[in-house]
């Protein structure tokens, strides 16, 4: 089974830091409730994390790389 450590959130740099870190808190949040809804025991997931547009994937100032930036990453480990 897969034991996932993390399910991040992230955000583009588009708005304020507090509302970008909220942004992608509800993302992180949303994907864990789904994994949940779809038979994933919630034990098996530790943490859902907030990282708002404090880690950007892309970091140009443009429309191509802040769609890129609105996006959950999973960190997991087998076990």
């Amino acid at each position: 089974t897969t034991l996932f450590r993390s399910i991040e959130g992230y955000a583009s740099s588009r708005g304020d830091l507090g509302y970008n870190l909220d942004l992608s808190k509800r993302r992180a949040e949303w994907v864990k409730q789904t994994l949940i809804s779809k038979g994933i025991a919630e034990n098996r997931i530790v943490l859902a994390v907030p990282w708002g547009q404090l880690y950007p994937v892309c970091p140009e100032l443009n429309d191509e790389c802040w769609s890129k930036n609105r996006v959950v990453r999973f960190v997991y480990s087998p076990n």
